[in-house]
């Protein structure tokens, strides 16, 4: 959450543990959520460099959902975002919603940053994001999770 992104002795022992792991650093992708709010941004921003030392990415999650979602871009240097789901909401006006995931996208691209679509759960999703223009996507329609 935003809270631990902040609490930089936190995000040390956690790129300790990345760095003990053979393999996770390069091909790790956190999530932060806006579950908690990011009151201390000069906090946050050395915990993202923290992690990006580790070699691990960081994305914006559930972006569009909650209040902070601009602000949080405009103050952090994150690596992508993740939009929520409910734009795939395939009851909601679908002209509307194309014409926010698109722009969405663009300015990702603007920024350097990648999108990703979650909730993707069928055929009719992925093509929604294809034509909004968000090149990746993550949900059932590629698989569910597997217990090993």
């Amino acid at each position: 959450s935003g809270d631990t992104l902040q609490r930089v002795e936190v995000v040390k022992e956690l790129a300790g543990v990345i760095a003990s792991s053979r393999g996770a650093s390069g091909r790790l992708m956190l999530e932060v959520t806006e579950s908690a709010l990011i009151e201390d941004v000069e906090a946050a921003t050395r915990g993202l460099a923290v992690l990006r030392e580790a070699g691990v990415g960081v994305c914006l999650d559930d972006f569009g959902s909650g209040a902070a979602s601009f602000g949080y871009l405009h103050a952090l240097s994150f690596d992508g975002v993740k939009f929520d789901g409910a734009f795939l909401n395939r009851s909601a006006d679908r002209r509307r919603s194309l014409a926010l995931v698109r722009a969405i996208a663009r300015m990702c691209a603007e920024l350097g940053i990648f999108a990703v679509g979650e909730r993707v759960e069928c055929e009719e999703d992925r093509a929604f994001l294809e034509e909004a223009g968000v090149r990746f996507a993550q949900g059932f329609l590629f698989g569910r999770p597997v217990l090993d």
